[in-house]
C-alpha cells in the first residue's frame, strides 16, 4: 500500500514537470511561455487530505530542485466547491497555471475552450 501510494506522488510530481514545461504562458515571470523561470499556482483539493496533502505536496515541489528558478505555490480549494471555484476563476481571466481535472469537469472545461492543448509538446 505504500508503496503504490508513493507511486502516486512520483506520478503528481512527473505530471508537475511536464505540464509546467508545457504551460501556456500562465507563469507569473512575465518573461512567456518559454520562460524557465517564474511562479506556477497548482490548485487541487487534494492539499487537505490529511496524511497525505503534505506528501504529495513534498512530491510536486521536488520540481523546484530540477527547475531552481521556477517556483511552485499551492492553491487550496475543497472539493465540495473545485469546480464552482475554477469556473469562477477561469471564466475571469484568471485562475491557476496547474489543476488536476475531475473526470466530471473535464467536458466543460474543454467546451469552454479553457485548456491549453498539448498536441505539440507530446508525443504518443
Amino acid at each position: 500500500m505504500k508503496m503504490r501510494f508513493l507511486g502516486s506522488v512520483a506520478m503528481s510530481a512527473t505530471a508537475v514537470v511536464v505540464l509546467a514545461a508545457c504551460s501556456g504562458g500562465g507563469a507569473t515571470s512575465g518573461e512567456g511561455p518559454t520562460a524557465s523561470g517564474g511562479t506556477l499556482t497548482f490548485a487541487t483539493w487534494q492539499w487537505q487530505e490529511p496524511g497525505r496533502g503534505d506528501l504529495l505536496w513534498d512530491g510536486v515541489t521536488q520540481y523546484e530542485k530540477v527547475n531552481p528558478d521556477a517556483k511552485l505555490k499551492k492553491q487550496e480549494v475543497t472539493r465540495g466547491d473545485f469546480e464552482k471555484t475554477m469556473s469562477t476563476q477561469i471564466g475571469a481571466g484568471s485562475g491557476p497555471d496547474l489543476l488536476i481535472i475531475p473526470a466530471p469537469f473535464f467536458p466543460t472545461l474543454s467546451a469552454s475552450g479553457a485548456l491549453e492543448p498539448l498536441d505539440d509538446v507530446l508525443t504518443e
